[in-house]
């Protein structure tokens, strides 16, 4: 083992892996990820709005982004996000 990479960590602490931190039985998203999706997702509603993507990509990307963060306990900010985006991309036609 990397004598600088590697540690030993409480499991209360958890472990940081591909964007989620593992407990011993559970996973949470990582707050920067949580952030970043924000972001992206006002991105993806301005370029729908703005007619630079269509409706199908526009679903297709916040759909992978819910496959994604469903490895975690994520279930209320899959909601949230289904609430207030999820709207936004089936209204216009």
């Amino acid at each position: 083992m990397h004598p600088d990479k590697t540690r030993i960590v409480e499991l209360k602490r958890g472990v940081t892996f591909l964007g989620f931190r593992v407990f011993q039985k559970h996973r949470l998203l990582k707050k920067s990820n949580a952030r970043r999706i924000w972001k992206r997702l006002a991105k993806f509603k301005r370029m729908y709005d703005d007619g630079e993507i269509t409706k199908e990509d526009a679903i297709t990307r916040l759909e992978g982004w819910l496959a994604y963060a469903e490895f975690a306990n994520t279930y209320n900010l899959r909601r949230k996000i289904l609430m207030q985006f999820g709207k936004s991309f089936s209204n216009k036609e």
